[in-house]
């Protein structure tokens, strides 16, 4: 049996398209909302005076960035405990980074820790300076973590960066933590 309703006098191919794309729209599922997010422009006010780190050149969207300073190894500091994300299995993280040059050492640092010392339960590196091959110019970076089955609600996410060897200016803005599953 046909169905004939698709194949109107004047409609043809056309409808039939247009019923299969109806079709797939409904069936896809809704895009994933982050689960945290920083644009650094409600940072500004908060703190007085103006910390350094916050700058207003280059941004990437709106009207502050987070500026990691040639003085420091370590910034974007984001730390949540683990069941306040949604309790991800896998996270997805990523930012827009604004590198000087190639000559940079810079990395997206994803951890986990449970208690007091720290016991590290994941650890992963994103060599930001590896994948970014265009300079003065933003840049997405992202990568997916598989995180470890066994943690707790009170295990905690932390997300930084780390520059080291020689140390530049870098721009960071618009921060995401995604739970894919």
């Amino acid at each position: 049996m046909r169905a004939n309703f698709l194949h109107k006098p004047g409609r043809g191919r056309r409808a039939t398209c247009w019923a299969a794309a109806l079709l797939l729209a409904a069936c896809r599922p809704a895009a994933e909302q982050p689960i945290s997010s920083i644009g650094f422009e409600d940072v500004e006010g908060w703190v007085v005076p103006t910390p350094p780190w916050l700058t207003n050149d280059p941004v990437h969207n709106g009207r502050r960035a987070f500026a990691l300073l040639n003085t420091e190894n370590y910034g974007l500091n984001i730390t949540r405990p683990w069941g306040s994300l949604g309790r991800p299995r896998t996270l997805e993280v990523g930012t827009w980074v604004n590198l000087p040059h190639g000559r940079t050492h810079v990395a997206l640092i994803v951890q986990v820790n449970r208690g007091d010392p720290a016991e590290v339960r994941y650890y992963k590196l994103i060599p930001i300076h590896e994948v970014v091959k265009r300079y003065n110019t933003w840049q997405l970076v992202h990568a997916t973590h598989e995180l470890p089955d066994d943690l707790q609600d009170d295990d905690i996410v932390k997300v930084y960066a780390w520059q080291w060897d020689a140390h530049y200016t870098l721009f960071f803005d618009d921060i995401y933590l995604k739970k894919l599953r």
